[in-house]
């Protein structure tokens, strides 16, 4: 890391980067949750308010563990964000205080930098004047406060829209302070389908956790323990669970637990076992996310997706047969959740605006049998998204 001196003003974030590295440490989102001081269904920071000390905290144990900027934790506490939960009024209060616990904790090590912060948002429309001008305003007063708040910079993140992230960009430039900006990367297949379809009622940032998790998952494919097949199911459950945020993790990580758990130590399993295996998971993911089948998650389509698995099993049809059936059902059953309203997920906070969009979970469960029935024929490795479908199927 580099370090302030007479020569490298602190306060100069420019000058510190031409003199080394400057580390910033964030994650608050997925810490604090872990930590068990965020509600995984609405991802807002109001722990600044509620848990003040336990930001504090974390603050303090980033900082000793080498972060150079102290970065306030507003990140999705956005009004577009606050009025869907229906705490707008809680809006201001909530940016102030994270700043000034920020600021504080920055100014107790000579040196440290402290950052505003600003989000994607969940209603950015490339096509919308509107709607642009409508997150332009959010950014203003987030930034506005932020500059009130004695920040040094401002951090933009994790945008996946470009116009969004140069919106974003021009706002924060008009404070004068150095900008700094992170733009989600698309470097597994559909990651942004997933999460513009997110995008619509969440947060946006299904499709970015879930690449990240499962990169790391191939990344590590080779070192897996195969000694039988339900530990190295369970490794995979471990790298899911640790790696990918929010509700995702949990819930797909407890699916290959149970999967791994019900195959036990068998070296090969026959078409019944699958099929107890995919129970399993169905079960956990119940279990874990308090839904059912009408809910509008993942489960379905993966419900249905996995009795046709076991009806086409019965008729003794082939493998490739059957995974081509399943992925046709988990299709249809994934584009049906655009009737229904969510009853689970932050999806659930926006109520009726739910109602007419895809549900991202489901979608990603018929993509995931459609890549294994292609791969499985010998086809692409993974289903293929036609280019424009994501904005298409969004609106």
């Amino acid at each position: 890391m580099s370090e302030s001196t007479p020569e490298v003003p602190s306060r100069d974030l420019t000058a510190r980067l031409d003199a080394g590295p400057v580390i910033c440490a964030e994650g608050f989102l997925f810490e604090l949750e872990r930590r068990g001081y965020l509600s995984a269904g609405e991802f807002v920071p109001e722990v600044a308010l509620e848990y003040p000390d336990a930001l504090r905290t974390l603050h303090v144990d980033y900082q000793r563990a080498g972060s150079d900027v102290v970065e306030a934790f507003t990140y999705n506490g956005h009004r577009e964000k606050m009025r869907v939960i229906g705490k707008e009024d809680l809006l201001e209060p909530l940016n102030r205080a994270a700043l000034q616990i920020a600021r504080e904790v920055a100014d107790q090590r000579p040196g440290d930098l402290m950052a505003g912060n600003i989000s994607n948002t969940n209603i950015w429309d490339p096509e919308h004047a509107g709607r642009q001008a409508e997150v332009r305003g959010m950014f203003e007063e987030m930034v506005g406060w932020a500059v009130e708040g004695g920040a040094d910079m401002i951090i933009g993140e994790t945008f996946y829209y470009a116009g969004e992230a140069l919106a974003a960009l021009e706002v924060a430039k008009t404070t004068g302070l150095p900008v700094v900006l992170t733009i989600a990367q698309t470097t597994v297949a559909n990651e942004k389908y997933f999460g513009d379809l997110d995008a619509v009622v969440g947060d946006g940032d299904f499709g970015y956790s879930m690449a990240r998790g499962f990169e790391l998952v191939l990344q590590d494919w080779d070192s897996f323990d195969r000694a039988d097949i339900g530990t190295f199911l369970k490794k995979i459950a471990v790298v899911i669970t640790s790696r990918i945020g929010g509700t995702s993790g949990p819930l797909w990580g407890t699916a290959f637990l149970r999967a791994g758990a019900t195959a036990g130590p068998a070296a090969e399993v026959q078409a019944e076992q699958v099929v107890a295996m995919l129970r399993a998971a169905i079960g956990g993911i119940k279990a874990r996310g308090r839904s059912d089948v009408g809910d509008k998650t993942l489960l379905d389509a993966l419900v249905p997706a996995v009795d046709t698995v076991e009806e086409q099993i019965g008729l003794g049809h082939a493998a490739g047969d059957i995974l081509r059936a399943a992925a046709g059902t988990a299709r249809e059953r994934a584009e049906a959740t655009r009737s229904m309203q969510a009853m689970r997920g932050r999806a659930s906070y926006t109520g009726e605006r739910s109602i007419g969009t895809l549900d991202a979970g489901a979608i990603a469960v018929a993509v995931m049998f459609e890549a294994l029935a292609d791969k499985w024929q010998g086809g692409p490795a993974a289903s293929q998204i036609p280019e424009g479908m994501a904005d298409e199927e969004v609106r």
